[in-house]
């Protein structure tokens, strides 16, 4: 079974299969780039980043996506 209790996005990364590691790195500095005042949280087993108190996106991967 696949892990899905992450603490945290690098966490998450890292359980990854190493083939989309380099995309989701690549993804998330560029949601940081953007929004350098988000903070990252992980919310249903995804990652997630907040602003002002609310949810503004998630990421994650799926197999059959």
């Amino acid at each position: 079974m696949a892990k899905t209790d992450f603490k945290s996005v690098d966490d998450y990364i890292a359980s990854q299969p190493q083939a989309v590691q380099g995309i989701l790195g690549r993804v998330r500095s560029t949601i940081r780039k953007a929004v350098p005042l988000a903070r990252e949280v992980i919310s249903y087993k995804m990652p997630t980043y907040t602003l002002y108190g609310g949810r503004l996106l998630y990421f994650a991967v799926w197999k059959q996506h």
